[in-house]
C-alpha cells in the first residue's frame, strides 16, 4: 500500500516569540482542507527570547507541531539547512517567521510542490510594503543575480521555497548565511527543476524587528560576485 505523503513546513525563527502563536493560528486554518498530512516544524535559530517556550505551548496541544533548536545562531543559511535536514516530510520547505506573507499564499506553495515533484516552488513578492529602501535594494540585487548566474527570477530570495526531500538532498546545500536562497535557485536551475513562482503581496512586518540592514545588501553583492567568480556558495 502506498504510504500517505507527509509535508514539512519549516518556520525559521530568530527572536520571533510574538509571531509564533499567530503563525500557528493562521497556518492551521489555511491548512484545514490540505490534502496531505503535515507538520509545522519551528526552527529556533539561536533565539535569545522566548520563541522556543511559545512553540512548546503549542506542542502540548497539537502533535503536528515540532521544535528544532539550534543552540547558537550560525547564520540564516545554517538555520535553513539544519531545518530541512530535521524535517520528516517527503515534501519539505521553509518560510520566514515574521509572517509578512499570508498563510493562504504559503499553503499554495506547498500544495503545488506536492503535485509537482520535478519543481522548486516559491513565491515572488510583486507588491511590497516593506519600504522603498528594501524594494530598491532588492531590485539591484536581483538584477545582478540574474546577470551573473543566468537565472530568470525577479525575486531570488522569495520564501517560502518548497520541493521534495530528494531534490534538496541532491543540491548539497552549503551556504551558512543569506546567500542560501541564491544557492538554491542556481542549483535548482542546473538540476533542470522547473522553478515555479507564485505572485504574492508582501506585507509590512507587524511583530518583532528585521535583521536586514544596508550592510546586509552590501554583503549580498560582494558574496554574489565571489560565488560567480569561484563557483562556490560556502564562503
Amino acid at each position: 500500500m502506498k504510504q500517505p505523503l507527509l509535508v514539512s513546513i519549516c518556520v525559521l525563527m530568530y527572536n520571533e516569540e510574538e509571531s509564533v502563536a499567530l503563525i500557528y493560528q493562521e497556518m492551521t486554518q489555511a491548512l484545514a482542507d490540505f490534502p496531505h498530512a503535515y507538520e509545522l516544524l519551528y526552527v529556533d535559530n539561536g533565539s535569545s527570547d522566548n520563541s522556543a517556550k511559545e512553540v512548546e505551548k503549542l506542542m502540548a496541544g497539537d502533535a503536528r507541531v515540532r521544535l528544532f533548536t539550534i543552540a547558537r545562531n550560525q547564520g540564516y543559511g545554517h538555520g535553513v539547512i539544519q531545518g530541512l535536514q530535521a524535517a520528516k516530510g517527503d515534501v519539505i520547505g521553509y518560510m520566514w517567521g515574521d509572517y509578512q506573507i499570508k498563510a493562504k499564499d504559503i499553503v499554495k506553495v506547498f500544495r503545488l510542490a506536492a503535485r509537482e515533484p520535478r519543481s522548486l516552488v516559491k513565491i515572488r513578492r510583486v507588491h511590497r510594503h516593506d519600504g522603498w529602501l528594501r524594494v530598491f535594494g532588492s531590485k539591484v540585487y536581483n538584477r545582478l543575480f540574474g546577470l551573473l548566474f543566468k537565472v530568470n527570477s525577479r525575486d531570488a530570495n522569495g520564501c517560502p521555497k518548497a520541493s521534495t526531500r530528494e531534490n534538496f538532498l541532491r543540491m548539497g546545500l552549503r551556504c551558512q548565511d543569506w546567500l542560501i536562497d541564491p544557492e538554491i535557485m542556481v542549483k535548482a536551475t542546473r538540476m533542470g527543476l522547473d522553478v515555479k513562482e507564485l505572485d504574492v503581496v508582501f506585507f509590512r512586518r507587524e511583530k518583532g524587528c528585521s535583521s536586514v540592514t544596508l550592510f546586509t545588501f552590501a554583503s549580498f553583492l560582494v558574496k554574489l560576485l565571489y560565488a560567480c567568480l569561484f563557483g562556490r556558495f560556502d564562503r
